[in-house]
């Protein structure tokens, strides 16, 4: 990482406390590490180790302000605080297995209209054929229905059907 962590230095580690816990750091006393690990090296030496040094040391007091002003911002705003980007991982579950079988009652059976199928070429369906003066009478009797209703009446006859056999039905002509 540095060039000078090979002097092995208490300089380094007390800047390493320093970046992991900024807002605890004391600039003062990191100043006079840098004085005290310097003084018995050449002038090449401790105008490096000073240099890396103040690199460090400036990067800590960036950390601290930064924190600062978000919680400056954080106190100060309408919105309330500014989340970090993973703390919705932290703070929110992702996933939950619930096991609600005890839960559960059984279900009644439920009353189904069987239906009236028909053998039609040997597909079963409620299609069948229908002498034509029956069906002009029937017709005759009816009365208008509301347009909901007879939806209503359609849905529930299309879903009695058989499509796929008809639809095979279809294409063999």
């Amino acid at each position: 990482m540095q060039l000078f962590e090979w002097l092995d230095l208490p300089l380094w580690d007390a800047l390493q406390a320093a970046m992991t816990e900024p807002e605890d750091a004391d600039l003062a006393s990191l100043w006079q590490e840098v004085e005290a690990a310097i003084v018995d090296l050449d002038c090449s030496s401790q105008l490096q180790v000073a240099g890396e040094a103040i690199v460090q040391i400036t990067d800590v007091f960036e950390v601290r302000s930064l924190r600062a002003f978000e919680e400056i911002q954080a106190t100060t705003s309408h919105d309330g605080p500014v989340m970090p980007s993973d703390a919705f991982d932290r703070y929110v579950r992702q996933t939950m297995q619930i096991d609600f079988e005890p839960y559960i009652e059984p279900l009644t059976n439920l009353p189904r209209k069987a239906p009236q199928l028909s053998n039609v070429d040997g597909i079963q369906s409620i299609v069948a054929p229908v002498d034509r003066h029956a069906l002009i009478d029937a017709l005759a009797k009816t009365e208008l229905i509301d347009p909901e209703v007879a939806y209503r009446q359609a849905i529930s006859v299309s879903h009695e059907e058989d499509v796929s056999q008809w639809g095979q039905r279809l294409r063999r002509g």
